[in-house]
């Protein structure tokens, strides 16, 4: 962890215009490889001038360049409503598209929209995508994210749910969720859960025990640190 913080720390350090080389694939350093977008998107919306280079690769021919532009360009910082609109007409254009390129564009809009907190669509509409027998495995994992974020009131039950899903994207975000926001009811039922040797359940049941202890050990030194100011 400490190592890819300090790679990215230097990646901030490079000159925007051979950020945007990497980004249209010119000289790709043999790290960045086929995700190179991926691994240089923080670094590009560190500066303002990077967000706008961003922003406006949404505009492209290349509907993967975009997916990572709307993707990349997208926080909590950068998300006016200008930007949430754009967001919003990105999500509705899927309508003019093939079935296969539609599923991908909602899916990248669902996900931009929990990176944003902000959430425009419709429950029953994202519900839809995640009870569709047709749709797949990470778009159902994404309208999953996206209820569990935008109804935070309810997040241990549609958590719980989740655990019981038939689809493994859903029951591996809903433990890895669980662990993540530390909901210490689902502790034992997640600990217990048999991974089937899957290892996809596996990982994420590891990684939810991880943050459990993680949670446990932050209650524990603030339980010391409140006993010691009222000594």
């Amino acid at each position: 962890m400490e190592e890819e913080d300090e790679f990215y720390q230097r990646l901030k350090q490079v000159p925007l215009p051979q950020l945007i080389k990497w980004w249209t694939g010119e000289e790709v350093p043999e790290w960045g490889g086929t995700i190179v977008r991926v691994r240089i998107a923080g670094a590009l919306r560190s500066t303002p001038e990077g967000i706008a280079f961003l922003k406006s690769r949404t505009e492209s021919e290349d509907q993967i360049e975009r997916s990572h532009a709307f993707t990349s360009a997208t926080g909590r910082e950068t998300c006016d409503e200008e930007w949430m609109n754009k967001l919003v007409a990105y999500y509705h254009e899927a309508d003019s598209f093939d079935a296969k390129l539609a599923e991908g564009v909602r899916q990248t809009a669902l996900r931009c929209f929990v990176q944003a907190k902000r959430f425009p669509i419709p429950r029953n509409e994202v519900e839809s995508i995640m009870n569709s027998a047709t749709a797949s495995g990470e778009s159902r994992r994404a309208a999953f994210l996206y209820l569990t974020s935008s109804f935070p009131d309810e997040a241990p039950f549609l958590l719980r749910a989740g655990l019981a899903s038939e689809s493994r994207e859903i029951q591996a975000t809903a433990i890895t969720e669980a662990g993540f926001l530390g909901f210490v009811e689902l502790e034992d039922e997640i600990r217990g859960m048999p991974d089937g040797d899957d290892w996809f359940i596996a990982n994420s049941i590891q990684i939810a025990c991880e943050m459990f202890d993680y949670h446990k050990l932050i209650r524990e030194q603030e339980n010391i640190c409140t006993e010691s100011s009222e000594k």
